[in-house]
């Protein structure tokens, strides 16, 4: 109800492209039962499943939905720049904020994802220290945004921070 027309017209391409991108790398690496999905008025995703997966592929999936969307937004920028198109650049500039923003080093953004195979999924107190920042990170983030979608995020990441514990010592 906040968000124009207008700006939905530009945030639904860019997360079907962000979400095609894992989609692809995820198909490429031979995962199982690979479906996109959205929700409507909170985002996408893209589920599937691959038993004693590297390390190295997991980063490369959850950073082929971010860095193509940045490149594209790059290409159409440059584009709207030289042809003078306000909506596109505006477009342009959405997804890098977009993508930029799922870079970031927090465990449900594809940043945190990428941090967590690659410096904490073999110590289970790393993980969960990690996991915790995290928590912190958005409730924080909930509180000086008064932003309830966050602060969801953060509680139920909160919750499950003993089962992950107990996960990642089993793991």
């Amino acid at each position: 109800a906040v968000w124009s027309w207008e700006f939905v017209l530009l945030l639904l391409p860019i997360l079907f492209i962000h979400e095609l991108g894992h989609f692809a790398a995820m198909r490429i690496f031979h995962y199982q039962n690979v479906r996109m999905f959205f929700i409507p008025l909170f985002g996408a995703a893209v589920a599937g499943h691959h038993y004693n997966v590297p390390g190295w592929k997991k980063v490369i999936v959850s950073l082929a939905g971010p860095l193509p969307g940045i490149f594209l937004a790059a290409v159409l920028g440059v584009l709207a720049l030289i042809y003078d198109v306000p909506w596109l650049l505006g477009g342009a500039m959405l997804a890098v904020l977009v993508n930029g923003f799922n870079l970031l080093p927090l465990i449900p953004l594809d940043g945190g994802w990428v941090m967590h195979s690659l410096l904490f999924c073999r110590h289970s107190m790393l993980d969960t220290g990690f996991r915790a920042l995290a928590v912190g990170a958005l409730l924080a983030g909930a509180y000086f945004l008064r932003d309830p979608v966050l602060f969801a995020f953060g509680f139920f990441m909160a919750v499950a921070l003993p089962v992950s514990f107990r996960l990642a010592r089993v793991v």
